[in-house]
């Protein structure tokens, strides 16, 4: 009998995973209705959309391994304004605000799946992790323009036209084209990469375009990016893929998590009579998530 403490996880298998996870996304789009590919997403998100960026704390413990406790507290302190700066602008500023997340987010989600493919030291890395982040995004809104309208609105006020998110496609997808073309040239990608790359946009346009604007995002947001982030960031923390090393994982993660799900669970309960806003908001609260989470992943890029 091998070993419970054996790798659960091999770096090179798990697409393996996130290609049947997909169909099988496609599957529920197809037999089931929106109102159960909407309750799926909110558990996918608020499990491990939310706990893969629950150990930011720790995984800047673990890289400087030295650090004073001051420095600790400054880091801490900053991750806190973030939070906070970000709610504020979204309160002032909405459209400003969303524009930012939808480019940061962008830029995180392509560095998260090409970061293995392509060396950090490579200039042109950065305009290929924006360009496919914000193809992805551009899909998910092209396909789900109703509904991203709608959202929006709640969140800014403002109306935009069927135009804008049709063009805002054609223009990220010229975008990624250039990025790939350019990749190919200087030999950072190999054609069977980039047709590779591509069957895969095509898979989740289909997806996209058959499921939920919040099943769309939560398929992509968890597993194509959060399960994949979490497994990197078991490696950088312990070294290995061990069952154990997850469950420490978990369990450092539990009280950032826990206040995570306590505050939207407040939220939740003052907009229950008006659930339309509990979207709206949740993305809002991902948004306070994610600038300080592309923070502190930017200052592992030469470990991580």
């Amino acid at each position: 009998m091998k070993n419970v403490e054996q790798n659960i996880f091999l770096m090179t298998d798990y697409k393996s995973f996130i290609i049947v996870a997909t169909f099988f996304s496609l599957w529920i789009a197809v037999f089931f209705s929106y109102e159960v590919e909407n309750f799926l997403a909110y558990i996918l998100i608020l499990s491990f959309g939310i706990i893969h960026g629950s150990n930011d704390l720790k995984l800047v413990e673990r890289k400087y391994v030295n650090l004073k406790k001051s420095f600790f507290v400054k880091i801490l302190s900053i991750y806190v304004l973030f939070v906070l700066g970000t709610s504020v602008i979204f309160y002032f500023f909405p459209m400003i605000a969303l524009t930012l997340f939808v480019l940061f987010s962008a830029y995180h989600f392509g560095e998260e799946h090409l970061s293995n493919t392509i060396k950090r030291i490579n200039v042109m890395a950065p305009f290929i992790y924006l360009s496919h982040g914000l193809l992805l995004f551009s899909i998910i809104f092209y396909t789900n323009y109703s509904s991203v309208s709608t959202i929006i609105k709640e969140i800014t006020g403002v109306d935009i036209p069927y135009i804008f998110f049709r063009n805002f496609f054609y223009i990220s997808l010229s975008l990624t084209v250039t990025s790939f073309l350019l990749h190919l040239k200087a030999k950072t990608f190999t054609l069977l990469k980039v047709i590779e790359e591509s069957f895969y946009l095509l898979i989740l346009y289909v997806i996209f375009r058959t499921a939920s604007l919040i099943w769309s995002f939560a398929i992509y947001f968890v597993f194509w990016h959060s399960i994949p982030s979490l497994i990197r960031q078991v490696n950088y923390l312990y070294g290995n893929y061990k069952l154990s090393s997850f469950r420490e994982y978990l369990r450092s993660s539990f009280v950032y998590w826990l206040i995570s799900i306590i505050g939207l669970g407040v939220i939740y309960f003052l907009f229950s009579k008006n659930q339309t806003y509990f979207t709206p908001i949740l993305f809002i609260l991902l948004a306070c998530i994610t600038f300080p989470h592309v923070w502190i992943i930017s200052r592992l890029d030469k470990d991580y």
